[in-house]
């Protein structure tokens, strides 16, 4: 158990946090120079530890988090195991304003806040004086027109050090990065949307108008404009990716399962594409396919085998094939989950439904505990989870047009702790939306990561490595 003393109302620990990885004292070594700054390491690089080391070397306590309700158990549980001697409030658990306010007023160190908590809380996380503000998972403010994002903005102007953090700070597109490095308040960005516009992007009117009969304008971005974001936003930030990391090889393989539908189930697809988007995943689950399997997410890959099974067949034949082994399924809808439940049933495997309905602590509990279970999640969901210890296959039966869930998705296994090959499969019905989906996520993908990779030359630049 750690010691510590109350100076000023703030905690102090007073014996030395067990040893860290080259690239956290890295990251702890340049928060410790900067009162305001992002945090832009790799999924699964330990940024909450950082976080925690850098608040401990300030002594800037009571610090106020905010956060995605389903992250607070991660919070809870770093602290617990690195700072056992801090005081931790969680008011993620809590919609009572009048609970909430009450709950504020009694001794902690570390407080716990949802973003949209930050909308009804407002006066009262002023009145209570924090000397730090994160805010974890940034990408949440990214919308400055939010309620929640303009509420955290006016938070900040009360609070003396401030931290945005983020395995992706660019999910969607480069206009979504200015909000996060406002709200940090250090001027490396125009004070203003238009004007951050008006310096990295053209304005072009599209041929066709709203469904008001308004025009319709996009921002595309200039030649150069990724490396001059990078180059601005380099003095604030610490970003650091896994390969430059001194952690070990992970061996990580990815496959792309592929179903070919036949002329009559393609066309029962199509007659369902008008239907709700839960009917159109339990369509694309039923149909009758012709499976082709290739390596890789390249569409060209060499053809491996072919194999006269449905999508559901395909998910039955993974489960027999990781006996013993626990797994994990990502879909993007509801309906899916019970469906995918049934299918593991068929294997006779246990499985547990984690969805934005059920208590999240207690499923992952129960799937950490019993053996060769089948844990079917929402992949909106997947931020806060950590499989590194007990599980390395991980299957995407849909996905979604987001970024940032595909990647924390995969982060909850390619992560620090990670002793095994992770296997990942994607699950994709050709010739259908899902195909559509998949490209556009892939699309995506690789733009946050060329923009992640010029953050990083510039951060190296910028600190002269």
């Amino acid at each position: 158990m750690k010691s510590y003393r109350r100076q000023n109302g703030y905690a102090t620990i007073l014996s030395f946090a067990p040893e860290l990885f080259p690239h956290q004292k890295k990251a702890v070594a340049f928060l410790a120079e900067k009162p305001r700054a992002a945090l832009s390491v790799f999924l699964g690089g330990g940024k909450t530890r950082i976080v925690l080391e850098d608040l401990q070397a300030r002594s800037a306590w009571p610090a106020l988090v905010l956060l995605p309700r389903h992250v607070a158990s991660s919070w809870i549980d770093e602290t617990t195991k690195w700072f056992p001697s801090l005081t931790v409030l969680d008011l993620t658990r809590s919609n009572s304003r009048v609970l909430r306010t009450k709950r504020l007023m009694q001794p902690f160190d570390l407080a716990l806040l949802t973003y949209e908590g930050v909308f009804h809380l407002g006066p009262q996380l002023i009145a209570t004086g924090f000397a730090a503000l994160i805010c974890d998972e940034a990408t949440k403010i990214k919308n400055h027109k939010t309620r929640a994002g303009q509420a955290v903005r006016s938070l900040a102007d009360h609070i003396p050090i401030r931290r945005i953090m983020s395995g992706l700070l660019v999910p969607e597109n480069l206009q979504e990065i200015w909000h996060p490095y406002h709200v940090l308040g250090t001027g490396v960005v125009p004070s203003t949307i238009t004007g951050y516009r008006r310096q990295y992007f053209s304005k072009r009117r599209m041929p066709w108008t709203s469904t008001k009969g308004r025009p319709v304008y996009v921002f595309e971005p200039h030649p150069g404009a990724v490396e001059e974001i990078a180059k601005d936003v380099a003095p604030v930030t610490f970003s650091c990716r896994r390969e430059d990391a001194d952690m070990g090889e992970m061996a990580v393989s990815r496959t792309l399962l592929r179903c070919r539908l036949y002329p009559e189930a393609a066309s029962a697809y199509s007659q369902t594409s008008t239907s709700t988007s839960n009917d159109l995943a339990q369509a694309m689950a039923r149909v009758t396919a012709q499976l082709i399997v290739t390596g890789g997410h390249d569409h060209s890959d060499e053809i491996w085998k072919v194999l006269p099974c449905a999508k559901d067949d395909l998910l039955l034949t993974l489960f027999h094939e990781a006996a013993g082994e626990r797994v994990v399924v990502w879909a993007k809808f509801k309906a899916e989950l019970t469906r995918i439940a049934q299918l593991a049933s068929k294997a006779d495997r246990c499985s547990y439904i984690l969805s934005g309905d059920t208590d999240a602590r207690s499923v992952l509990q129960r799937f950490r505990v019993e053996p060769a279970v089948v844990l079917i999640a929402q992949a909106d969901l997947a931020s806060g989870m950590n499989f590194q210890d007990i599980c390395s296959i991980c299957v995407f039966w849909s996905r979604s047009f987001r970024t940032e869930s595909r990647m924390q998705a995969e982060a909850r296994f390619i992560r620090t702790g990670q002793r095994k090959p992770v296997s990942i499969y994607d699950l994709v019905a050709s010739g259908t939306v899902d195909e559509e989906y998949y490209r556009a996520l892939m699309k995506k993908k690789s733009l946050a990561e060329f923009v992640r990779e010029q953050m990083h030359l510039a951060t190296v630049v910028e600190t002269g490595e």
